[in-house]
């Protein structure tokens, strides 16, 4: 298992380009800085398994970035997008795009020998038997050759921006309330 330390929180611009639209964290931009797919994922891959599914997925940045790395791989690229940006990812869907599968969130469906599950910043969001369930799940639907690549942002510990820590301050009080 691969774990990587914590990185500095910054801004970073969201969909609509201003820089309070969202708070991530600095550090790899890719699940490709982590995993060699074309090594770990491209024994007996097909055209019609899915390769890499962006669980919870925004606007499929992941899944554009993981196709143009690497192109000739073969296997379906999905992004299972949040339901409340939907409406944008489909009126308005990134550049290379095109090569994308959209489908709704299936946290709790079995996906059979799908090589890579990819969550960025998901199981956060869920209470820890939640969790148990959708990993549970994942893990049933895998093969000795899958992966799961969980990519969570906590509060940081050091070189955090004011602005950072007083958003991440709030929203921690926010939601203890």
């Amino acid at each position: 298992m691969l774990v990587q330390p914590a990185f500095d929180v910054g801004l970073c611009p969201g969909p609509s380009g201003g820089g309070n639209s969202s708070t991530s964290r600095k550090g790899p931009p890719a699940v490709s800085d982590v995993l060699d797919a074309e090594q770990e994922l491209a024994q007996s891959a097909t055209s019609w398994l899915p390769i890499f599914i962006d669980v919870g997925g925004v606007s499929g940045f992941q899944c554009i970035f993981f196709r143009q790395r690497y192109p000739a791989l073969a296997g379906r690229v999905v992004l299972q997008y949040q339901l409340q940006v939907a409406g944008m990812v489909k009126g308005n869907p990134l550049p290379s795009f095109e090569n994308i599968q959209m489908e709704a969130p299936r946290l709790l469906q079995v996906r059979l020998r799908t090589r890579a599950h990819y969550l960025r910043n998901v199981l956060h969001n869920y209470p820890e038997a939640e969790v148990v369930k959708i990993l549970t799940t994942i893990k049933t639907g895998m093969t000795e050759e899958s992966v799961v690549l969980v990519d969570e942002a906590g509060p940081a510990t050091r070189a955090v921006r004011k602005y950072t820590e007083e958003y991440e301050d709030t929203m921690i009080s926010v939601a203890l309330e």
